[in-house]
């Protein structure tokens, strides 16, 4: 699940504007699942879902794992300020749900957790402070990242979401990890980023996650490499709509 999060880059600084985004994620010749990404502009108002659901073996072995995102905020000079940020989890008899309240004022957040089985409940409050906080959720970040950083020249950026305990380090694709990222994504865009993620879901030293953009800063095809449990995981995307 973690590559779909990566599939999410629906962005435009447009002041109303509606993008859909379908993916298929898969290992090798294995269809593992599929993501679904959406987003909607509204004057200064923005929202953006994410939601992913196993599919064949996939959703056997992982009990119809389903997962969805949520960001909610505003639109300040075209970048996103996240308010509110959700996450829901399903899979066979359990259930999650994290709810995250900014508070960027105090440089803070309020971060709500409910897991469940078997109709019993756990409840947890914690307030995000200091290193915890970060001014961005997993969705707006990469929102800001597609529209700032590939737009500024930079080469290089460390991005960090509320809660994590590392940051990742982002890259414009160039010398090596190009070449990579066109023998993996193909030679068809201008746009390549690699992204370290800092995770230990990797067998190697060299894992990290490679993204293709288009024209509209929508992601077309990503691989996130050497995982820990499938190798090679590749999301492409296979319908798109953007509505101005």
């Amino acid at each position: 699940m973690r590559l779909i999060l990566a599939l999410c880059c629906c962005a435009s600084a447009a002041w109303c504007y509606e993008s859909f985004a379908k993916y298929e994620v898969s290992y090798s010749w294995f269809t593992m699942g599929e993501s679904r990404a959406t987003l909607k502009i509204d004057g200064d108002r923005y929202e953006t879902h994410v939601s992913a659901k196993a599919k064949g073996m996939a959703a056997v072995f992982s009990g119809d794992r389903e997962e969805s995102f949520s960001s909610f905020g505003a639109v300040i000079d075209g970048k996103f300020v996240p308010e509110k940020y959700e996450h829901r989890y399903a899979s066979g008899k359990k259930t999650a749900y994290t709810g995250v309240f900014f508070d960027h004022n105090n440089s803070q957040a309020t971060q709500i957790k409910e897991k469940c089985e078997e109709k019993q409940c756990k409840h947890e409050s914690t307030m995000l402070t200091g290193e915890k906080y970060a001014p961005d959720d997993i969705l707006s970040l990469y929102h800001n990242v597609t529209r700032d950083f590939v737009a500024s020249g930079a080469k290089s950026l460390e991005a960090k979401t509320i809660g994590s305990k590392k940051s990742a380090r982002v890259e414009i694709a160039e010398g090596k990890h190009l070449k990579t990222a066109k023998s993996l994504l193909g030679k068809d865009s201008e746009n390549y980023l690699v992204v370290f993620l800092n995770q230990e879901i990797f067998s190697s030293s060299d894992g990290a996650l490679y993204i293709k953009l288009d024209k509209d800063a929508i992601v077309t095809k990503a691989v996130l490499l050497d995982t820990l449990l499938f190798g090679d995981v590749i999301g492409e995307l296979k319908e798109k709509k953007i509505t101005p």
